[in-house]
């Protein structure tokens, strides 16, 4: 017996001999209005800080865990010692600097022009690659509402096409039931009026991904990038 409890003491003390993960409780900000916390810098989430009155920033912990403080506080943001994914960390970093050092991601959109405020839904005044939401009815944007606008829409390389349209005012229309939407495929959208032609490759996100921020940087990898950052800037 006394041989059982050396064992088991010498286990307990090896199990608590083991280093932390250096990416134990690492956050990532995301979003902030303050200097001292720029986007994409990486902080220990278990040392105390302290945020002046009007501060907003929002952390997102390796685990994908969302951090949302607003000043005045002071305090220790995540306390938790969860290594998490630091791949995850990484890739929203890669997402979140600034313009000037991430070249990627600065972009200006076209005069006149308004962008959507749903990060999953389709631009179809944007030739590339887009992403929906798993279980949710796809939707296809414009970027002006003044007139109605007529379009079809086919698969790329394909026969047949199905009828779109926006009425007046709306920036939002459904995709045709009459034309199913497939992960990964490639789709022409093309102005009745202007004849207008747009390529459009849309991806569906799979259903388990755990976490807003698990989704953005999956939107990334698959090319939406500014659907993730628009996915991203809407934490709270």
């Amino acid at each position: 017996m006394k041989k059982y409890f050396v064992l088991l003491s010498l286990a307990l003390f090896a199990v608590a001999a083991l280093p932390v993960g250096a990416d134990a409780g690492q956050i990532i900000v995301i979003t902030s209005n303050d200097p001292g916390f720029k986007q994409g810098a990486v902080h220990d989430g278990r040392k105390s800080i302290s945020l002046k009155a009007g501060t907003e920033i929002t952390f997102v912990s390796a685990s994908g865990k969302t951090i949302s403080l607003k000043g005045p506080y002071s305090g220790v943001p995540d306390a938790g010692t969860s290594a998490g994914d630091p791949n995850l960390l990484k890739a929203l970093g890669d997402i979140v600097q600034p313009p000037s050092k991430n070249t990627a991601s600065a972009g200006v959109m076209r005069a006149g022009l308004h962008k959507p405020d749903d990060p999953w839904v389709i631009d179809a005044g944007r030739t590339g690659k887009h992403c929906i939401s798993a279980g949710d009815s796809p939707k296809l944007w414009r970027g002006k509402a003044n007139i109605k606008t007529n379009a079809t829409v086919k698969v790329k390389g394909g026969t047949g096409e199905a009828s779109i349209e926006w009425k007046k005012g709306e920036y939002l229309t459904p995709w045709p039931a009459t034309l199913p939407l497939q992960d990964g495929t490639s789709y022409l959208v093309k102005d009745t009026a202007t004849k207008r032609l747009r390529s459009l490759t849309v991806f569906v996100a799979p259903a388990d991904l755990p976490t807003a921020a698990h989704k953005a940087v999956w939107m990334s990898k698959k090319g939406c990038r500014k659907q993730a950052e628009t996915l991203l800037s809407q934490l709270r």
